[in-house]
């Protein structure tokens, strides 16, 4: 630690931290995908996204990376490097990521296993704090004011390999659990829970059996709760052969009311390991901003549905190109529907491999 001290940069030695404008993130908080973020934070501007520079000064826009969540009798404690400004306890800040405000309670100086409240409730520049207060705010999310909002370069963890079901001892404690999982996998961005919408059975997913076993222990250890476990399962995922194109139109008459929506999307196989991403190319004026919000939301739920064999789909990149709607004709259930028929044309003709768990090649299995 004397050495770290004595020969490593301090903040101000260090040159600006550079992040990319809120707005870039893609609607429903989809952040702006790999390519375009990294050459922005390279300085390059090709794909239109532009790089923002924010230097170690107390007194510009506050910005601060959340890069750890640890749970605390208090609450969960976020750890934060403070890049720029002045973070205040008390005051509201903006998730880059979201989009929604949050309150930071009170700030902490953290060594080891030592805390103390910071008498003057406030970090600068330069600053490592604990805070507590975020409610939304996961590993990797930048906090930052709400007048300048900037999107830090954040860590691209990597897809879960492994999932099995939990069910507690007692239906009584089934709150519990979903309240000990949301906590979890806020802490741990390699982990994640959900509800079988086939089976209704909460199931967990992570690196590893081990993994899965130290979160079941956990689970007892902090929280008091036992769980019954079933056999783990690996985690497929579903890519493409080739790149594809397709339209899919909903049309209907019912009780003398006409509903019509037409959407033509594109597919393509990426090049890196990653999932699967969404860009809207779509006019901004053709579509109200609620249906826009809505028929994005349905195709991001549409790719998390997976192919032909519903596991969740990666490397893959999907272009929403078109829309035509139609006055009084063309509501959120028309779009949604319209949308699933145009994946479910694009993926039938780029056709679907499944991938066994760490092969990016889809090499292995044909679906």
């Amino acid at each position: 630690m004397d050495a770290v001290t004595a020969y490593l940069p301090s903040p101000l030695d260090r040159p600006p931290v550079v992040g990319i404008p809120a707005d870039a993130v893609k609607l429903t908080g989809k952040q702006a995908r790999r390519p375009a973020r990294k050459k922005a934070l390279e300085g390059d501007e090709s794909e239109g996204v532009v790089g923002i520079e924010r230097s170690c000064d107390p007194d510009a826009a506050f910005c601060g990376l959340v890069f750890k969540v640890q749970s605390d009798v208090h609450g969960d404690l976020c750890f934060m490097r403070v890049y720029s400004g002045t973070l205040i306890g008390g005051t509201r800040v903006v998730n880059a990521r979201t989009g929604d405000k949050e309150l930071v309670n009170q700030i902490w100086r953290v060594q080891a296993d030592d805390r103390e409240k910071i008498e003057t409730d406030r970090a600068i520049a330069g600053d490592i704090v604990g805070v507590i207060g975020p409610k939304v705010a996961v590993t990797g999310d930048t906090l930052c004011d709400a007048s300048e909002p900037v999107l830090l370069e954040s860590i691209d963890f990597p897809e879960t390999v492994i999932s099995m079901a939990v069910e507690p001892d007692t239906s009584a404690e089934r709150k519990k659990l979903a309240e000990v999982l949301e906590r979890l996998a806020r802490q741990d961005p390699t982990f994640t829970a959900r509800v079988s919408e086939e089976t209704g059975q909460t199931i967990i997913s992570g690196m590893g059996e081990l993994h899965l076993e130290v979160i079941r222990e956990r689970m007892q250890r902090d929280f008091g709760l036992t769980v019954r476990v079933h056999k783990p399962r690996v985690s497929y995922r579903e890519s493409i052969r080739k790149a594809a194109e397709a339209t899919g139109e909903f049309q209907r008459t019912s009780a003398g009311a006409s509903q019509f929506a037409r959407v033509r999307l594109s597919i393509t196989p990426t090049a890196e390991e990653c999932a699967a991403e969404l860009e809207n190319h779509l006019d901004p004026f053709a579509l109200s901003p609620v249906l826009t919000e809505s028929l994005v939301q349905s195709l991001h739920e549409e790719l998390a549905g997976g192919g032909t064999l519903g596991y969740p789909l990666m490397n893959v990149r999907v272009q929403l190109l078109e829309v035509e709607v139609r006055e009084e004709e063309t509501t959120e259930v028309a779009l949604q529907a319209a949308a699933s028929d145009a994946m479910h044309r694009l993926l039938t003709e780029a056709g679907v491999l499944l991938l066994e768990t760490g092969d990016a090649t889809g090499s292995r299995h044909s679906g």
